[in-house]
């Protein structure tokens, strides 16, 4: 990513903090990063945290339920465990992880994924000092996709490791190994994502028994983590509360409270005809079966329909398109954030159809070496794929346990530190405020030297 770019768009992201220290005045939607929080401390303390009922604001009061994201959850979040810092509503190291895993989207969005040859049927590889392949709408897609306002947490914007994670099993799709890892793990941080599992199955299915039997192989790491949870506390626990807690999951959160988002839900035909009926019609839950059924006939009938690699890898992001507007249409609340899993398909799809390429722009040296640099990553291979896996999981292991040490050593620096009061609002309004503007400057004054030289 060019550093002009990279300057504007992180001082965009503090100018956008500055705004949304204001909504958290009068935010009180926090539940989920508020849960994941509440998880790691009973986690850190030897504790099975889907043995536990949590008590959650909701508008202007509360509700409870038990801990229902999958136990990757824990390990794709776990460096915000660094910063167990709150303003007022905002935790301080979920937003930290939120920006860094929608910077992560940006860059192989806009340095891999706009170089994926599968996609760029027109162009033409025999030029080397040309760019022919590079697509610009991915490109710059991904930098706007880092520039979006995800700080907020008016909505739930824990969803962005997942995203991230389903674009690299997809980038990744030649590679099975590597693509069942990145996808279970997303799958076990996030439900939705479970539905995604199955078209990445016929995909390698269709190709030949070797590359299932790596998928698979791949997959296993998640679920070996999800199996320690479920025998944690077995028969009860993981699996009820992960599993089974949403077919119970009530219409109104917490009936008393003003201010109560539900009630105005225009994503969900479960809630929507609710409150039609005042309160009579519940189809919830058989709903959401139905959208299973539907989606798996729909698998049934990928897997016996002849295509190609390329082919299967535009159904892939149709049925992710399709999956996501189902899914959120059958929920009892209809999150609009359900459909942020929308835009990286939505940018490939429109890529596909509608390509955009930087054809005979001519290329510098340094940008020749760049380009063979991320190349290297794109080939890959199945060592590097090995490796990349279990330096995903060391470095896991050696985070949670040096996490473990300090709480052992000082367990209070994990419990809810505040940043209240007036001079810490001025100090994170103005001082976001402040670097947002410098680093902006700075960005056009890198273009320009850039402009110039060139």
């Amino acid at each position: 990513m060019r550093k002009d770019y990279f300057l504007v768009g992180l001082g965009f992201r503090f100018i956008m903090l500055f705004f949304f220290i204001q909504l958290n005045e009068v935010n009180h939607y926090n539940d989920a990063s508020l849960i994941i929080y509440k998880a790691f401390l009973h986690l850190l303390d030897c504790e099975n945290p889907y043995s536990f009922i949590y008590e959650l604001p909701w508008g202007t009061g509360t509700f409870t339920q038990p801990f229902n994201y999958g136990p990757m959850i824990f390990f794709i979040y776990l460096p915000a465990m660094l910063l167990p810092i709150w303003y007022h509503d905002l935790w301080i190291g979920m937003a930290v992880m939120i920006n860094l895993y929608s910077f992560g989207i940006a860059e192989i969005l806009s340095r891999i994924g706009s170089q994926d040859l599968s996609f760029q049927v027109n162009s033409t590889l025999s030029i080397t000092d040309k760019d022919p392949h590079k697509n610009r709408l991915l490109y710059y897609g991904g930098l706007f996709f880092w520039m979006l306002p995800f700080g907020t947490t008016v909505i739930s914007v824990f969803i962005y490791a997942p995203i991230f994670l389903c674009t690299l099993a997809f980038i990744y799709r030649k590679y099975p190994l590597i693509a069942g890892f990145f996808l279970m793990n997303a799958a076990l941080s996030y439900q939705l994502v479970l539905l995604f599992v199955p078209i990445f199955g016929i995909y390698y299915l269709k190709q030949n028994w070797n590359a299932t039997l790596k998928f698979v192989i791949g997959c296993i790491p998640a679920l070996l983590t999800l199996c320690f949870f479920i025998l944690w506390q077995f028969p009860a626990g993981t699996i009820d509360s992960l599993f089974l807690y949403t077919s119970r999951m009530p219409y109104i959160k917490c009936e008393n409270c003003g201010n109560d988002l539900d009630k105005w839900s225009i994503f969900s035909i479960p809630h929507l005809l609710y409150v039609l009926s005042g309160g009579v019609t519940q189809i919830g839950n058989y709903f959401r079966l139905g959208v299973i059924i539907v989606l798996g006939i729909y698998c049934c009938i990928l897997l016996f329909k002849k295509e190609t690699n390329n082919q299967l890898a535009i159904t892939i992001i149709k049925y992710q398109i399709l999956t996501t507007i189902l899914f959120t249409l059958s929920t009892n609340y209809g999150q609009v954030h359900y459909l942020f899993f929308l835009f990286v398909p939505l940018l490939y799809l429109f890529q596909y159809f509608k390509p955009d390429f930087q054809k005979n722009r001519l290329i510098k040296e340094r940008e020749v070496k760049t380009i063979k640099k991320w190349k290297i990553f794109q080939i890959g291979n199945e060592n590097f794929s090995i490796f990349t896996i279990l330096m995903i999981i060391v470095l896991g292991i050696f985070l949670f346990f040096g996490l473990f040490m300090i709480y052992l050593l000082k367990p209070d620096i994990f419990y809810e530190g505040k940043l209240d009061g007036l001079l810490n609002h001025l100090w994170l309004k103005w001082g976001s405020f402040s670097i947002g503007v410098v680093c902006i400057l700075c960005g056009f004054f890198v273009y320009k030297q850039e402009k110039t030289v060139s």
